[in-house]
C-alpha cells in the first residue's frame, strides 16, 4: 500500500486519514486500511455534478466508492486518495475508461475487465474473452463485435449521471 500522497494534488492526507479512522472498527491506521476494499468506481459524465472526497478535494470526477468489509460502512473518495487502498493504480482504470470511451475497438485494460466482472457488469464467458483477447493483434470481425459489446456494457456501468 501506498503511504504518501503527493501534496501536490491538493489532498488532505490526515482529514482522510481521521475519517477513514472515524468509519473503521480499528483505531490504528494501518489496520484500518485492512478493513477498506474499493467496492465502485466512476466517472461522473455530467460536467455540472461533482462531488467532494472525503479528505476535501472538490471537485472530483474520478469516483472510487470504499466499503469497510467489516461494518459495511461506505464512503467516497476520488482515484487520488484510493491509492491509500489499493496497490493497483486506479488511474489505470480510469485511462482505460477514457480510451474505450473514445475508440469502442480499443480493448479495456485486465484491471477494468475484472471491475466490470465483479459487478456483474460482464459474464464470466465475456470476461475470460476479454482476458484471454487482450494484448492479441490480430481479431476476427466476429471478435471485434463482441468486444464492442463488452465495451458498451462497461461504460454504461462506470458512466454515471446525476439528475
Amino acid at each position: 500500500m501506498k503511504n504518501a500522497l503527493n501534496t501536490s494534488e491538493k489532498s488532505n492526507h490526515k482529514e482522510l486519514k481521521r475519517k477513514i479512522l472515524e468509519l473503521s472498527n480499528s483505531n490504528d491506521w494501518d489496520s484500518a486500511l485492512l478493513e477498506w476494499k474499493v467496492y465502485e468506481i466512476y466517472k461522473l459524465d455530467d460536467w455540472n455534478d461533482n462531488e467532494t472526497c472525503l479528505c476535501g478535494h472538490y471537485p472530483i470526477r474520478n469516483i472510487c466508492i470504499l466499503k469497510n468489509v467489516d461494518n459495511n460502512n461506505t464512503t467516497l473518495v476520488w482515484n487520488i486518495c484510493v491509492n491509500q487502498f489499493i496497490s493497483e493504480e486506479p488511474n489505470k482504470v480510469f485511462t482505460s475508461f477514457e480510451r474505450i470511451s473514445s475508440d469502442l475497438k480499443s480493448w479495456p485494460c485486465p484491471e477494468l475487465i475484472k471491475l466490470a466482472h465483479n459487478k456483474w457488469v460482464i459474464n464470466d464467458w465475456e470476461h475470460d474473452f476479454a482476458i484471454s483477447r487482450y494484448n492479441k493483434k490480430r481479431h476476427s470481425e466476429k471478435q471485434i463485435n463482441r468486444r464492442i459489446i463488452i465495451n458498451r456494457k462497461i461504460l454504461q456501468c462506470l458512466k454515471k449521471t446525476i439528475s
